[in-house]
């Protein structure tokens, strides 16, 4: 429980939070309760019940029978012939099939991987893990109280002592890297991260960095918290000190090489952090006012802010004060109505940074263009946390190039990465309490991207979450997104879909709403649905509910490569309302996992590919880099996609084993690099020796990515010879894609003569040995086409019932 009190001890308001029983209040001292105080507002918490509201800090002491929603997933998929094994698709996927994981990604991002029943069950044990890893325990700001820990003063001397070492060797990476902030801000204010500086700073090792100055940095917040003295004007070694006026003041701080404290006593303030320097550290203390904060603030910087009263704003149009790039933002706003307005990356963002935003008490205002509202790049860790209050997220959206319907937000409890090779951060937006309102577009609300991992967690209110496709609990792309909501009844809509416990391309989703008559809106792929191989749940946990959607979802099982993807909407009932568009569905006999469970499953299609004509006036000067990163069909038809395209093509005529090699690990050229791959092989006018070349580059094993370069392989008609040199040199790369194609393309030869099925049994007892599951489905099909009898694999058991696997893939 969280027991919200006034100064007088007045009880204002009760709820429960998360994921069930989180302690013991009989041992340890854990059920004390300890004041955060402040001149307008006493909130009185429990210690346990703190840690239980911030879920960056939780973990879950176990949950009833009736709560464990892996269980009941579990139970669902066996009655349809699948065993536990079921769940651990998409870490086989990811982490045993030779697959290049991004830079930037920490193993503790594998918990949600390898146990995805834990995510399920407890998704605030699994964002505890990986914000442990990246020593960003944001637990500090709320736990502050109890016994003092002396004077401010104090705390700063503490703070300057164990952050010199730290502090060096982050300055020492900035050096390295030599960035003009400006620039970086400028970048920013675009709303897109500059992910060459992000690759730079992973090559110097100013992740590692950053995450060293974490730690004292939420010390330093927690004791300015707790402290009972004022900060007084004694000389500090390594501080200086500026103190500002009762008045309205103006405050410009540059920084440098010392640490700057401003204490700011009362007044309507403004503080500019525009001028900061490179390598600064700035703590500054306001007393009192409404006041203005502008600028960017943990940029190539370290900003500590603890506003104690008024009616703020805090202003930014790249870089708001609490976002962080290369850099550390702390910022506690204790009190007052205020007003959060930015343009890009504010309000709680971190990429190669740490960032925290705590607003204890008032109705506020979030606006922000995208990047923001807790959001994490990569090496990325952000908290959003607002204890109390009606209050209001709205997010904008940079342009969509593909027009998928609304802007690219990026905000509200996103991780997100970037498929030219870095992985995604991790984000939590937390908000405890008030009926709150939720407004974004493309990428929000709990959603993981690219080996992001996302959360919003609502802990109490009637609250309403708008947004137009892949958010509300949505994972895409190996990433893992989740929303929490305690209680209320709540209002979820998208416009399009792709989202509300929604799993795309091995990926995660879950919404979990714990109670309230609640009402959930969607066109399609939602409400507990999947495609390529994702796992999307809902669960609702009680209540009148209404499920609105239009196509597909509530419990739908896919397959793709082989191998399934699951869906499962959870604790609804025959009470429950569902409508299919305008018209109610009537059902009588719930499935467990929900009304679309039992039907038959949809095999999903790879991708079709369409070769572009070449357009004259279609011309496009970019890089063959860039051509790979907008290449059609993959990217649209659109005349920049068309010259991509035809960029990619006469670079592979000129000089293939160069495109091969600028691919490398970033997956957007993958996609760029297939269609155009596959056009030029199947020009007989413009094939040249191209099969030729591709195999001795797959045989040296300078091919990074393999997938690509097998889905265009196996979609070209091949003579005899080439067709086996292909086999075999896919058949031997370290990526598994190219085991499997190297198993469909033997399945799919004619006239099999002694050396094709001397081959063909090789491939066969490869696939099955091999540890990607994937691999040992497509081995299977192959043997079964040969009629070869065979002792399936242990793992996946579901592989051993041919009924299954014979309907695994698509039908000709």
């Amino acid at each position: 429980m969280v027991d919200v009190r006034s100064a007088s001890g007045r009880q204002v308001r009760e709820h429960q939070l998360l994921d069930g029983r989180y302690f013991d209040r009989g041992r340890g001292g854990l059920g004390r309760p300890f004041l955060f105080a402040h001149r307008s507002v006493s909130l009185r918490l429990t210690k346990a019940a703190t840690v239980a509201a911030l879920v960056v800090c939780t973990f879950v002491q176990g949950a009833s029978a009736a709560e464990r929603v892996a269980e009941l997933v579990l139970e669902g998929l066996a009655a349809q012939g699948f065993g536990p094994d079921a769940l651990r698709i998409i870490h086989n996927a990811v982490h045993d099939s030779g697959q290049v994981v991004p830079l930037g990604f920490p193993s503790a991002h594998e918990a949600a991987w390898q146990r995805p029943e834990m995510v399920l069950d407890a998704p605030s044990r699994v964002v505890a893990r990986v914000f442990a890893a990246y020593r960003w325990d944001a637990s500090p700001v709320m736990t502050a109280g109890g016994t003092s820990r002396g004077s401010e003063t104090e705390v700063v001397v503490r703070f300057a002592t164990s952050v010199r070492l730290p502090l060096a060797r982050w300055r020492g990476a900035l050096s390295r890297l030599g960035q003009d902030r400006s620039a970086l801000v400028a970048a920013l204010a675009g709303g897109e991260l500059p992910n060459e500086f992000v690759a730079a700073g992973l090559d110097v090792g100013l992740d590692r960095a950053v995450r060293d100055l974490g730690p004292p940095v939420m010390a330093l917040l927690r004791g300015l918290l707790a402290a009972q003295d004022h900060y007084d004007s004694a000389r500090v070694p390594g501080v200086d000190y500026v103190r500002g006026s009762p008045s309205s003041d103006q405050h410009r701080p540059v920084g440098g090489g010392r640490i700057l404290v401003i204490d700011d006593p009362g007044g309507d303030d403004t503080y500019d952090f525009t001028q900061v320097a490179p390598g600064s550290v700035i703590i500054l203390i306001d007393r009192s006012g409404n006041d203005r904060f502008v600028g960017p603030g943990g940029v190539l910087s370290v900003l500590v802010v603890l506003d104690r009263a008024g009616d703020d704003e805090w202003i930014a149009e790249g870089g708001g004060p609490s976002g962080a790039l290369g850099g550390v933002a702390a910022v506690a706003d204790l009190s007052g109505a205020d007003a959060y307005l930015g343009g890009a990356f504010g309000q709680a963002a971190a990429a190669m940074g740490r960032a925290v935003l705590l607003d204890a008490d008032g109705d506020d205002s979030y606006e922000i263009g995208s990047l923001g509202q807790a959001f994490a790049g990569t090496a990325g860790a952000a908290v959003l946390i607002d204890v109390r209050g009606n209050d209001r997220y709205v997010a904008g959206g940079a342009e969509d190039s593909l027009n998928r319907g609304g802007g690219i937000s990026k905000a509200q409890g996103v991780g997100f990465g970037d498929r030219r090779g870095l992985a995604g951060g991790v984000a939590a937006l937390i908000d405890l309490d008030g009926d709150d309102v939720y407004t974004a577009q493309l990428f929000a609300q709990g959603l993981g991207y690219f080996y992001g991992l996302g959360l919003l967690h609502d802990a109490g209110g009637s609250d309403h979450y708008t947004a137009v496709r892949y958010a509300q609990g949505a994972g895409a792309h190996f990433g893992v997104g989740v929303v929490v909501d305690e209680a209320g009844d709540d209002n979820y809509d998208l416009s399009v879909g792709v989202g509300q416990g929604m799993g795309l391309d091995l990926s995660i989703g879950l919404l979990r709403d714990r109670g309230g008559d609640d009402a959930y809106h969607a066109q399609s792929l939602a409400q507990g649905a999947n495609t390529a191989n994702g796992l999307g749940v809902l669960v609702d946990d009680g209540g009148s509910d209404r499920f609105d959607l239009a196509g597909s979802g509530w419990g739908e099982r896919r397959w793709s490569g082989g191998l399934p993807g699951f869906g499962a909407l959870i604790g609804a009932d025959i009470k429950d309302m569902f409508y299919r568009g305008a018209q109610q569905v009537v059902i009588s006999d719930l499935p467990r996992l929900g009304p679309s469970s039992t039907d038959a499953a949809v095999v999903e299609r790879p991708l079709a590919i369409e070769c572009v004509p070449e357009q004259s006036e279609a011309r496009a000067e970019f890089s063959l880099g860039d051509a790979l990163e907008t290449a059609s069909p993959v990217a649209g038809d659109g005349p920049r996609s068309i010259a991509g395209h035809w960029i990619v093509r006469k670079a592979i005529v000129a000089d293939i084993e160069n495109v091969l090699d600028a691919v490398g690990r970033n997956e957007l050229r993958g996609l760029g690099l297939l269609g155009p791959l596959f056009c030029h092989l199947t020009d007989p006018a413009d094939r040249s020796d191209a099969v030729q070349r591709i195999v001795v580059h797959l045989e040296a094993n300078r091919v990074v990515q393999t997938w690509p370069v097998a889905g265009a392989l196996l979609r070209t008609p091949l003579e005899t010879s080439e067709r086996r040199a292909v086999v075999d040199a896919l058949a031997t790369q370290p990526e598994c894609s190219g085991l499997v194609a190297a198993a469909e393309m033997a399945r799919r030869a004619q006239g099999l003569d002694d050396e094709d099925s001397g081959r063909s049994h090789r491939i066969v007892l490869s696939a099955l040995a091999s540890r990607c599951w994937r691999a040992r489905a497509v081995g299977l099909r192959l043997a079964d086409a040969l009629g070869i009898a065979v002792a399936p694999p242990r793992h996946p058991a579901f592989l051993a019932d041919r009924a299954l696997r014979s309907s695994a893939f698509p039908q000709p």
